[in-house]
């Protein structure tokens, strides 16, 4: 696999453990995985999945990423991204947020790189 980076996950739920254990499955190293996640069950059951344990701070789980995957529900979007807002620069910011526009996540976020992807578990 390609060398991208550390890939961060904003949101440890179903859709990120998904994303997450796809790309560990495809070769990409646990070590260069990082999540945030503030419900704790949904943390522990992240870390079950993919051996990463979630962090509860964004701005430095953030810090060392080139990939920040958004995977919140889209009521949380906005606050998500204004915890990170000042720490996105130049990092691509992929979202897998339903019915938020990108305008929005890039204003929410201060995010110059911001592409959407819709996958679906089923």
């Amino acid at each position: 696999m390609r060398r991208i980076g550390v890939v961060t996950f904003i949101g440890a739920g179903r859709m990120a453990t998904a994303l997450a254990t796809g790309l560990l499955g495809h070769g990409f190293p646990r070590s260069r995985l990082r999540a945030v996640e503030i419900q704790p069950a949904a943390a522990t059951l992240f870390a079950a999945a993919t051996g990463v344990k979630p962090d509860c701070e964004a701005a430095v789980a953030v810090s060392e990423a080139a990939v920040v995957v958004l995977a919140v529900k889209p009521q949380q979007a906005q606050e998500a991204l204004a915890s990170l807002c000042g720490s996105l620069d130049d990092r691509l910011l992929l979202s897998v947020v339903a019915g938020v526009r990108l305008a929005a996540l890039a204003t929410w976020g201060g995010a110059t790189r911001v592409i959407r992807a819709m996958p679906n578990l089923p």
